[in-house]
């Protein structure tokens, strides 16, 4: 809707009262529509009646901004130029604008800004009376990495609008620009003692963020020039409804009681009766009226319909005012809350596919900043700003302008909790949890009545982490499978869901499922070129890697024995094969660079082999730990080979044993290319290399991962003796950790996720701390000493000397009941503490969970990080979601769990043990301990058996509301595998042809060894429930995928489709005569397939 009369005249006031519109630029800029042109040129004269007084004015015009294009604002800025915005009147003097109009009131608007850059400290008075002061024309931009979650790092040019009444008594209407920097610079200067009586640890809070300089929050922007792009004079119409003095009024006279109670309503504060009451304005009148209301009501934070009330009220008042151009106090309403609703628009859609979540809140926050202190919606979009803002920065403490603007909205609103949260980090439930913007998490209180300590502090942790996971996936995954934070970001967080869901089969299948959809998206609709199996564009391997590296080796985990993940996955081995990796000067395999895509390799500072690279491979290890591929297999041995090689070097004064972070390719150099020592990298623009001391324990883990699945696949321990000269080196000065028990993510405080408010709390809860005393500064870098003090993960060696060694005793505990107590504790405050931050207020979905939220799912597998990427060495099935399991030891040789039933019914459980030798024996037993005190009370069964491969399922019979001991304890030690096959299909794999009235099905081998001799069964419906058998058939060879290509084979059953939908399945091997399966999950698969039974056949020869 837009303001088009250049004259008009205005209902209820004078005939002579006229309009004028000026759309100011230059002599050749376009003039929008309904506007007339006003340049520079245009000074005052008593014989036009309009025109500059004072100043230097000039014309400009914005017919691009080239310094933006880099950048991912650009196409944003250059659609947001219009004819009205991308020209002005400039001037670094002060401005006077004049114009002769007839006695009266009338409602002057000026558009100022500069879409070229940020403006401020601009004051302006009409006839001398004051307008607007310190007036600043911005919005959000970004001229570097991540500088777009800073919104005031690099503000771009925009527009802001002052909108005043004035009484032209004397014939005339002066408008005066006026330079004013007093203002900024007094906030400035006084900004660093507002932050610190804010917080003492103030400047740790914003560097945390990247902020070292101020400004710290928003006080406007220093004085560039004047700029004035349009000038508007109409006579003064109020809007239907007007506020006075806090209350509002009707401006003229509409007959409707209903409306009259809710105005009423309104001004006593009873939001929620004005509501109620407005229903009742039916009349044709109070429709106008009604409408303003609506968003007045909109504005209001007690009132949290707005985007359906506004959307509602322009229905009306958009026709209204395109009727009724001399409405001009609706229709800067209008505008107002035309400009609210795109804002939120792109708010609440800043997670679809092919937006940026950040860049769409920064636009959003650029919006909602013009809407003026007049407008009914001028709280909601200063909240919505602050919100917005803060998910941009998602930490505790909140800082900066949305703590600022959240205190101007507290000092108003103090009960509003949003602002209770982000400011003081209060929430109480809001909703029943059926919409989304409610907060509300399940009180698992009752459920847990009279269960022992430790199952009412673990269960409320695990089972809330997967609420959570499941309120993510139900609101805010899309039908691609995205769940708002872009492709890259999601899959950061997509394990917590997936693994979660892993714990026990059928304890959410939305997780799973929501898991498999996502993962779908990644492969199908992002950076990741499906034919290739990778990120497509070439960037560091630390992003580049997650998308894959993050999903794949997951998937073939938790959906154990589908060959869509694993054949997706064995394309991350052909890459490793064929493009990242060669052999350098010395004959060593080694990825050439640590920059890399699916179809290109870094050069120059690039060109080193580093621990991050090995992210990407997790793909390939997870299918070499399914079946042992032999290619693979060659793969990971020739890259330890190459790693073991530069650990024994002490080359550069590099201790023996030493694992560097960096190595250069192809020389092979420890620091890696262009570094100026072993523990030193290079870092020049655009390489991703690390210093080895500081750098990232996951990232060495995945070394670490790489030498373990050297040693599973020749029993050559010399992969260990870089891990032992560590260890070793670590002991000789007092940092080596007594006992390998750091599975568990370690407590943290001051990461800015709220950990430090909780442990504050409850100082008990923080993670004791590892490795001995503090760090010594003044220790020469490089020395032996100094090594000590840097070197992480050399727990490593505890499990690598009982591979080799064998368990030597019982079980050690990993971790105790008090540390149960700890972690599950450290869970549930978390999570009551970040609950709306972890769901409404999230955006950023790698930042939405925190550390330590995985630790339900390793207190209740045994889990850590590591292999696919987290390690499970024990699952469940058929628990139900109510129970609790804590894995208190485990290694390759047994296991031993507490687990609680708070399912009401005895149930036949099953413990599927991953991570045991396969091949060896082993006994398993469980009995009730009533006491608590781990031990059992009495066996209630036992039984020995061989465990022939991951994930075979071993029952247990447990009693409601008791607490067991489960153990299983090898008695022979097992042995490496031989290849096997495994034919396999999925849902993916069965199709009906119509046209030769064939069901098809597609059978795989995913396993290292042929299969032979296969027979396959259709069935109409479930055979276990009755389904008849269509037909059988054999597959005499499917070869195994051993150089890493698909190895499938079609099989079709005729089948004369006489229903729309087909309810078949498929059994692969269904007498189970091919020996030595990998795993038999993969041998059923029932679908429905919708047939078009208007399909026209074909026949040979027809085109």
């Amino acid at each position: 809707m837009t303001l088009l009369a250049l004259s008009i005249p205005c209902l209820g006031a004078p005939a002579a009262l006229r309009s004028w519109r000026f759309d100011c630029g230059t002599e050749s800029s376009a003039v929008a529509k309904g506007y007339r042109r006003l340049t520079a040129a245009d000074l005052y004269s008593p014989s036009t009646g309009f025109g500059w007084e004072k100043g230097r004015p000039a014309g400009a015009e914005v017919r691009d901004l080239p310094d933006l294009k880099p950048f991912l604002l650009y196409p944003y800025m250059i659609e947001s130029l219009d004819d009205l915005n991308r020209d002005s009147v400039v001037s670094t003097e002060d401005l006077t604008f004049r114009i002769d109009v007839p006695p009266g009131t009338y409602r002057v608007r000026l558009t100022l800004g500069d879409m070229s850059r940020a403006l401020g400290s601009i004051d302006v008075t009409v006839n001398g009376e004051t307008a607007a002061e310190h007036v600043a024309a911005w919005t959000p931009g970004t001229r570097g990495p991540g500088n777009h979650r800073r919104i005031l790092m690099d503000p771009y040019g925009w527009r802001s609008e002052v909108r005043h009444t004035v009484h032209a008594k004397q014939g005339f209407i002066r408008i005066e620009l006026k330079k004013n920097q007093s203002y900024y610079d007094r906030m400035l200067a006084g900004q660093e003692r507002h932050e610190a009586e804010w917080n003492p640890n103030w400047r740790a809070h914003y560097a945390r963020v990247g902020v070292t300089a101020p400004p710290y929050f928003f006080i406007g922007w220093p004085f560039v020039h004047h700029s004035v792009m349009a000038i508007e004079v109409v006579p003064h119409r109020p809007a239907p409804i007007v506020k006075r003095d806090g209350r509002l009024d009707l401006a003229r006279t509409v007959a409707s009681p209903a409306l009259g109670e809710a105005l009423a309503a309104w001004s006593g504060g009873r939001y929620e009766e004005a509501l109620r009451r407005l229903e009742g304005a039916t009349e044709a009148p109070a429709r106008v009226p009604r409408a303003i209301l609506e968003l007045w009501l909109a504005g209001r934070l007690e009132v949290e319909d707005e985007r359906e009330l506004v959307e509602k009220a322009l229905a009306v008042l958009d026709p209204h005012c395109d009727r009724h151009p001399e409405e001009n106090g609706a229709a800067e309403i209008v505008s107002d809350a035309r400009t609210f609703e795109r804002a939120l628009r792109m708010h609440r859609t800043r997670g679809e596919l092919g937006k940026n979540h950040f860049v769409e809140n920064a636009k959003a926050i650029g919006l909602w900043w013009l809407v003026r202190d007049d407008s009914p919606l001028f709280d909601k979009s200063q909240l919505y700003i602050a919100r917005a803002a803060h998910m941009l920065l998602p930490y505790f403490p909140t800082r900066g302008t949305e703590r600022e603007i959240l205190r101007r909205v507290e000092a108003k609103y103090p009960s509003n909790r949003y602002v209770r949260y982000l400011l003081h980090h209060q929430w109480e439930p809001y909703g029943d949890g059926s919409r989304f913007d409610d907060w509300r998490m399940t009180d698992y209180g009752p459920k847990l009545e009279g269960a022992p300590a430790w199952v009412r502090a673990l269960y409320p942790a695990w089972a809330g982490m997967l609420d959570w996971a499941e309120w993510f996936l139900g609101f805010k995954q899309a039908p691609d499978g995205s769940i708002g934070g872009g492709w890259g970001d999601d899959v950061e967080v997509i394990g917590s869901f997936g693994y979660l869901g892993f714990t026990s089969r059928g304890v959410s299948d939305l997780t799973l499922e929501g898991t498999r959809k996502l993962v779908e998206g990644v492969w199908n609709l992002s950076e990741v070129d499906p034919e290739i199996g990778y990120c497509l564009p070439l960037s560091d391997a630390e992003h580049t890697a997650e998308w894959t590296g993050n999903t794949l080796g997951m998937m073939v985990q938790i959906d154990y024995g589908n060959p869509k993940w694993i054949e997706r996955s064995m394309k991350t081995a052909k890459l490793m094969r064929d493009l990242w990796t060669d052999y350098d000067r010395h004959g060593r395999r080694r990825f050439r660079a640590n920059y890399f895509g699916g179809a290109q390799v870094g050069g120059g500072g690039q060109q080193n082999d580093s621990w991050i690279n090995y992210r990407a491979i997790r793909p390939a290890a997870a299918v070499l730990r399914y079946n042992g591929n032999p290619t693979i297999a060659r793969l990971y041995v020739e890259l330890a080979d190459a790693w073991l090689a530069s650990a024994l070097l002490t080359d550069r004064g590099k201790p023996r044993g030493v694992i560097p972070a960096e190595v250069s390719f192809p020389d092979g150099t420890p620091g890696g290319a262009g570094s100026p020592s072993w523990y030193s990298a290079s870092h020049a623009v655009d390489t991703g290399n690390e210093d080895w001391a500081g750098a990232s324990a996951a990232y060495k883990g995945y070394l670490y991962e790489l030498f373990f699945n050297a040693y599973a696949v020749t029993g050559d321990a010399k992969y260990f003796e870089p891990l032992r000269l560590e260890y070793e080196l670590a002991a000789r000065h007092g940092r080596a950790p007594a006992a390998s028990g750091a599975r568990m993510e370690q407590i943290p405080g001051g990461r800015g996720d709220g950990s430090e408010l909780v442990v504050s709390s409850w100082p008990e809860l923080a993670s004791p701390a590892a490795g001995g005393a503090r760090r010594d500064s003044s220790v020469e870098p490089g020395s032996e000493p100094w090594v000590a003090d840097h070197l992480v993960g050399t727990q490593a060696w505890l499990l690598a000397r009982q591979l080799l060694e064998g368990r030597r005793g019982p079980l050690a505990e990993d971790i105790t009941r008090s540390d149960v107590l700890r972690y599950s504790e450290f869970i549930y405050r978390m999570l009551r503490l970040r609950w709306p931050l972890m769901t409404t207020e999230a955006s950023a979905t790698d930042r939405v969970d925190f550390v330590g939220s995985c630790n339900a799912f390793f207190i209740y597998t045994g889990g850590r990080w590591g292999g696919a990427y987290m390690e499970a060495p024990v699952t469940y099935e058929n628990t139900t979601r109510d129970f609790a399991a804590a894995v208190l030891a485990s290694d390759s040789q047994g296991f031993r769990l507490l687990y609680h039933s708070l399912a009401p019914d005895r149930r036949r459980i099953g413990v599927i043990p991953w991570n045991l030798e396969p091949g060896g024996r082993y006994l398993l037993r469980y009995g009730p301990d009533a006491d608590e005190n781990q031990v059992m009370d009495a066996v209630a069964e036992e039984r020995e058996l061989e465990i022939a491969r991951p994930g075979v399922s071993l029952p247990v019979t447990v009693e409601p509301r008791k607490t067991y001991v489960i153990e299983v304890e090898q008695r022979a030690r097992g042995r490496k595998p031989e290849p096997a096959p495994d034919p396999a299909l999925s849902s993916d794999d069965i199709r009906y042809d119509p046209q030769h009235s064939l069901i098809l099905a597609r059978i795989h081998n995913v396993g290292a060894a042929a299969v032979r001799r296969v027979r396959v069964a259709a069935y109409d419906g479930d055979p276990r429930s009755g389904g008849t058998l269509i037909g059988e058939s054999v597959i005499p060879n499917i070869e195994a995928p051993n150089d890493l290509e698909p190895r499938t084979v079609t099989i079709g059953f005729p089948w004369k489709a006489a229903k729309p939908e087909l309810d078949v399945t498929i059994v692969v091997d269904p007498r189970g005569e091919i020996p030595g399966e990998i795993t038999t999950r993969n041998n059923v698969v029932r679908v429905r397939l919708k047939i078009d039974m208007k399909y026209k056949k074909k026949f040979l020869g027809e085109a």
